[in-house]
């Protein structure tokens, strides 16, 4: 019996396909679609309403079908991100597929993705930490480099409320003599490896600390003032 545990032939397919041939699928609908959050509106005034969604997905998570329930669920968040009901009725079909899920990196995706709906306001490092924390010892934690933890900032970002700054935030390790900058302009994040003479702001910490902060014992707060 072939267990897909780690990769699946469907995922793998997908990817060498737009390798390949690129994100394009022959249906010029595709180039230049609806924005999801109006083509969901509009879904759901054909279908009657929010009620009537929602009653359908529920509906179809009780017959079973989770699947379902996930995709009728989506198009209600796509326009109101704070729609709760929705969110853990999606929830709860996520854990429904996870638990079902032989293969450890789609059932991860699915599970971190219900936990992500279940919050109200939703802080990413909370769920960071919590991984660290399960999977991580402190000796793995140390050993990885400061340059590291700088450099994820790129993907950290949150570019739409960025699009109108332009800034220079630094990083400086004393204990370890390194030094790190992240250049934000307009929605984008570069890394640096080195600090200008004058950044806008600079955060200065020892690895040490940074540590404790990576093991979520100490929050970036309080680990060190912003000078």
């Amino acid at each position: 019996m072939d267990v897909q545990v780690l990769g699946t032939v469907r995922q793998a397919v997908r990817g060498i396909y737009r390798g390949y041939l690129g994100w394009y699928e022959g249906d010029p609908v595709t180039l230049a679609p609806l924005a999801r959050a109006e083509s969901a509106r509009r879904e759901i005034n054909l279908m009657g309403g929010r009620d009537k969604v929602v009653a359908a997905a529920s509906q179809a998570f009780e017959d079973g079908d989770p699947k379902c329930a996930a995709e009728l669920a989506t198009l209600l968040i796509r326009i109101d991100r704070n729609d709760m009901p929705a969110r853990r009725l999606k929830a709860k079909a996520f854990r429904q597929l996870g638990y079902a899920e032989v293969n450890a990196i789609w059932r991860c995706w699915y599970l971190s993705a219900a936990r992500e709906l279940d919050v109200e306001g939703f802080d990413p490092m909370t769920i960071q930490t919590g991984i660290v924390r399960s999977i991580s010892s402190a000796d793995q934690v140390t050993s990885l480099p400061a340059r590291i933890f700088v450099e994820s900032f790129g993907t950290r970002l949150k570019a739409e409320d960025t699009l109108d700054v332009t800034m220079i935030v630094g990083f400086r390790f004393p204990d370890i003599g390194e030094a790190y900058r992240v250049a934000i302009r307009r929605g984008v994040a570069e890394f640096v490896d080195h600090l200008p003479e004058k950044p806008d702001l600079t955060l200065v910490l020892d690895k040490a600390v940074l540590d404790r902060i990576r093991l979520g014992s100490l929050t970036m707060r309080d680990g060190h003032p912003a000078r």
